[in-house]
């Protein structure tokens, strides 16, 4: 479960920003802030105790029951118990010292992420204060701040003790070769120059803070094989391709080259420094690595899964994943390991997408088709069901869902009650007046257990009825009454 939590802690930081931006908007009476923070709400209600937090279900509850004129209060008590569960995760903090508010607004929201905060102070004697009391895992620094040079700091950063190996790395628009042989002297660990890219940026804080490298081709990549073939250690080899999810959930037809950096960033951010990840063609990701595929096969998904909650950069709609195949390297070289590496992860592409898949994985004949429309529920059962021997085919609509059913050919079909399209209950009336999911096992879920619910379902026909939150060893131990992996 500690795989699942920490992805429901990553997530569960997007939610609380989402909800804090609506709070003032609620207080003003804007429906449209009231109705998303009560779905909102709905979410966390029904994966909050399921992924372990009971106290994020009970919170959430409280905002089902709260009327419009209290909703902004009990909203923000939410954020609240969410940010106790966040807590409980180590977040690397990233100190930026620029007197210039722009570049550090810009930095703040690139740098930020699920397992990251970010602090900005404008001066040196801020950033003093700071580092007396607060000890960054890596800082930002500009050289002219208004009571001083960067320079100044960094040899005092070097010298400290407490600071001695943090690492930094200047942002200065005063690129002249002789001052970046001077901070690297005085122990910068890189050298950024203005105007900056943002995504470069963050590709180069990536690339620090998991101690390793986020390389830029096939050459670099081979270096990496090259360096571990000397120290006489077992290589794995991952293939990754990236993929849309569009609107509906649909996966785009192929492998999609403009999600690359995404899928670079996940990766870099969750690898240590026993791996290198970069790209192998246009449009391909490798990663070489001294790990086992037990342990690699574990960051790998959490990627994966992370990926899940982020908008598709230019599909409206759409969603940012990967397949990946993993194998052992056997002594046939690198170019062999990746291209066994890449058949896998296009075989999963193509048989759905959105999984990880290894040498060692056997062909899996229980597929499942789950209709939900929460990421955090649906990554959850989809992990849990995986693991278990099920192929799931994700859809978050009820329109995306039938027809799914309808030209594939699943073991057992989940529905969730409240999907937007038509609802869970549309969907079951609509399965069963199909001739060919007569015999289909249909299990409902939802957050309303009422006696109502329970008994419509039924009556149109469904099999089974799970109540969320809920146990995950309940959920497969429920459907393997139905069907077996």
């Amino acid at each position: 479960m500690d795989e699942l939590q920490q992805f429901f802690r990553d997530s569960v930081v997007d939610q609380i920003r989402a909800l804090e931006a609506l709070i003032d908007r609620i207080d003003a009476g804007d429906s449209e802030a009231i109705t998303r923070a009560r779905r909102i709400a709905h979410s966390l209600k029904g994966s909050g105790a399921s992924y372990g937090y009971a106290e994020v279900s009970e919170s959430a509850a409280r905002v089902g029951e709260a009327d419009d004129d209290t909703l902004g209060t009990v909203i923000s008590d939410l954020c609240v118990t969410l940010g106790s569960v966040t807590s409980a995760a180590p977040r690397k903090l990233i100190l930026v010292v620029d007197d210039d508010p722009l570049i550090s607004r810009l930095l703040e929201a690139r740098l930020t992420t699920p397992g990251r905060r970010v602090t900005s102070m404008a001066s040196l004697g801020a950033a003093r204060q700071f580092l007396s009391q607060s000890r960054p895992d890596l800082i930002l620094l500009d050289l002219f701040l208004p009571d001083g040079d960067g320079r100044t700091l960094l040899n005092e950063i070097r010298h400290d003790a407490d600071t001695a190996t943090t690492p930094v790395i200047v942002i200065s628009g005063a690129t002249e070769q002789a001052v970046v042989d001077e901070v690297t002297d005085l122990g910068a660990d890189g050298f950024i120059g203005k105007p900056f890219v943002a995504d470069d940026v963050a590709a180069r804080v990536s690339t620090t803070l998991r101690g390793g490298s986020v390389t830029n081709g096939r050459a670099a990549l081979t270096a990496s094989y090259r360096a571990l073939l000397e120290r006489e250690v077992p290589i794995t080899v991952v293939a990754v391709v990236p993929e849309t999810h569009g609107p509906g959930g649909k996966k785009a037809d192929g492998p999609d080259p403009s999600v690359m950096d995404e899928v670079l960033l996940a990766l870099g951010d969750l690898l240590g420094p026993d791996a290198d990840v970069g790209e192998w063609a246009d449009g391909e990701v490798a990663v070489v690595s001294s790990q086992d595929q037990t342990a690699l096969v574990r960051t790998i998904d959490r990627a994966r899964m992370r990926l899940r909650t982020l908008r598709h950069p230019a599909v409206e709609g759409a969603l940012v994943s990967f397949s990946a195949g993993i194998v052992d390297e056997d002594g046939r070289g690198l170019s062999d390991a990746y291209h066994r590496a890449h058949r896998f992860a296009l075989d999963a592409n193509q048989e759905g997408g959105d999984r990880v898949t290894t040498g060692r994985t056997m062909r899996r004949s229980g597929r499942v088709l789950l209709a939900e429309d929460d990421t955090l529920t649906a990554a959850l059962i989809i992990h849990r069901l995986e693991g278990e021997g099920f192929d799931v085919v994700h859809e978050p609509d009820g329109h995306a869902a039938i027809d799914e059913a309808e030209a594939g050919n699943f073991a057992i079909v989940m529905l969730d009650v409240e999907i937007p399209g038509l609802n869970g209950f549309e969907v079951l009336a609509r399965l069963r007046s199909l001739r060919s999911l007569d015999d289909t096992p249909i299990v409902m879920l939802t957050a309303a257990g009422g006696e109502r619910e329970v008994v419509r379902a039924f009556d149109l026909g469904a099999d089974d009825y799970i109540v969320k939150p809920f146990s995950p060893a309940e959920l497969t131990a429920r459907l393997k009454r139905f069907v077996k992996p």
